[in-house]
């Protein structure tokens, strides 16, 4: 018992650790964020066919919160009447709507500005006490987009000099502007599953039939970074994650058969 109580008193520090991590780990909240910016469009007829849609805007914000009691269920476990905010850099921080119970959305509309390399931090204010996420900023990936695409194909995008967790693309008909293809999560299982990824992606396969009628095609695409779950602060770090990146956008044109 002397020994024991010697043990304890000698290495407090390390049991104080230890009881922190516990209490991140049993934390009853899990945030799930996805903050994606987007670049200008240099092709005239790829800003023409995103007009209206949801990636026309320069960056958009997605945080998902649940309760982590129903892990199993997260997206019938919502945390909503919470105040979320996004503070990028040196920015006025971004006050976040739920736009749905337990999601909440901001964009370049609210006044968020994508900037490289800068620290972005989602705090969440709960009757529990605050908490908070963090990332930092990646540039856009510079890819070899073909220009040309044929009818029906599939598209393999090669992102072997990037270094990224994760690739959210967009296929947009140009002369329909319909999203005829996205690999966007949207809810908190899917956001779980696409943050949680410690190796590096380095393709993305984009389906042949997003690429079925001929025409001009606006394909984005955007190399995401997970930030460390051990910088979290008063979340679940085990099943909480946030994702970062911004999109490149290419015009394709589908060829006839």
């Amino acid at each position: 018992m002397l020994l024991t109580a010697a043990l304890l008193l000698t290495g407090c520090d390390l049991l104080e650790d230890a009881r922190e991590e516990l209490t991140d780990l049993t934390n009853p909240l899990v945030g799930q964020v996805m903050l994606v910016g987007i670049a200008e469009p240099e092709d005239a007829t790829v800003a023409a066919a995103l007009e209206g849609t949801d990636w026309e805007m320069g960056m958009f914000a997605q945080v998902f919160l649940a309760d982590a009691t129903s892990a199993n269920d997260l997206s019938n476990a919502p945390v909503g009447d919470a105040t979320v905010k996004a503070k990028i850099g040196a920015n006025e921080a971004i006050l976040l709507t739920e736009d749905d119970a337990g999601s909440y959305s901001a964009s370049n509309l609210d006044g968020l500005v994508y900037q490289v390399n800068a620290n972005v931090e989602v705090s969440v204010n709960l009757e529990g006490g605050p908490a908070l996420l963090t990332n930092k900023l990646p540039e856009e990936p510079d890819l070899d987009i073909p220009t040309q695409q044929a009818k029906g194909a599939k598209m393999i995008v090669d992102l072997a000099d990037g270094n990224y967790n994760a690739v959210l693309g967009v296929v947009v008909n140009a002369q329909t502007q319909a999203v005829v293809w996205s690999n966007e999560p949207t809810t908190a299982e899917e956001i779980y599953d696409f943050t949680h990824n410690d190796e590096a992606v380095n393709k993305l396969e984009i389906p042949g039939a997003s690429f079925a009628n001929p025409g001009v095609y606006a394909v984005g695409i955007a190399g995401l970074v997970n930030g460390e779950a051990e910088d979290f602060e008063n979340v679940n770090s085990l099943l909480s994650g946030f994702m970062a990146g911004k999109m490149s956008l290419y015009p394709v044109t589908v060829l006839p058969n």
